[in-house]
């Protein structure tokens, strides 16, 4: 399977360690070391938004030795331009990262390993304001899988329902309206993820799981 190459933010936290990078499906490719910026808990290369917005919570079950991010892809239709937006680890929790609303979004949950990044799950929505969402990572033997649910209400979590899932085996980028098709024809409610290069469906998430995520 050839990997895909993709640019990356210029600067990078520090803690993060992100070595050589650039990601792939279920694959790296290496590329130049980044410079970070130390102890920073939101890169300043994250997207301001000035008007209406959502909240994207970031969380994940990895192996202590593990760190994960997450990345908004600047053209959310052709997956490309990935700006880092937070990141965190079994030890430093990742702060909530805020998105446009009204605006088709496409993010990535990213898992680093041995310093090496790869692409779990990569996600198209379009955030409503004032909701909360929740990504929900979690690193699955040699693999990993990621969620997307809308938290607003934690007691009803449900996928957001535009929600798309945009990698597929040997195809980092899935073309939107073949996403839409696909997520159309599903009959199965559960949504998942990738784990060796293949999809693995996982349940929703449940109100136990999702305890101390929303603000009051």
């Amino acid at each position: 399977m050839k990997p895909e190459a993709s640019p990356l933010p210029a600067r990078l936290p520090t803690w993060l360690g992100l070595a050589p990078l650039a990601w792939a499906l279920a694959a790296c490719v290496q590329a130049p070391p980044a410079p970070g910026l130390a102890g920073a808990a939101r890169p300043a290369s994250a997207p301001v938004v000035t008007g209406p917005s959502a909240r994207l919570l970031l969380r994940a079950a990895v192996p202590a030795d593990d760190k994960f991010a997450l990345f908004q892809l600047g053209d959310a239709t052709a997956c490309k331009s990935p700006r880092l937006l937070v990141g965190g680890s079994p030890q430093q929790a990742a702060e909530p990262a805020v998105l446009a609303a009204g605006q088709l979004a496409t993010v990535d949950f990213v898992l680093i390993r041995g310093g090496k990044p790869g692409l779990c799950t990569r996600w198209s929505f379009t955030p409503q304001a004032g909701r909360t969402y929740l990504m929900q990572g979690a690193a699955v033997g040699a693999g990993c899988l990621a969620r997307l649910v809308d938290v607003t209400q934690p007691d009803r979590a449900q996928t957001p329902a535009d929600a798309v899932m945009r990698n597929a085996t040997n195809q980092p980028c899935v073309p939107l309206e073949q996403a839409r098709a696909a997520a159309a024809g599903a009959h199965s409610p559960i949504q998942g993820g990738q784990q060796d290069g293949e999809a693995v469906l996982m349940p929703l998430a449940t109100p136990r799981d999702l305890e101390g995520l929303i603000r009051p």
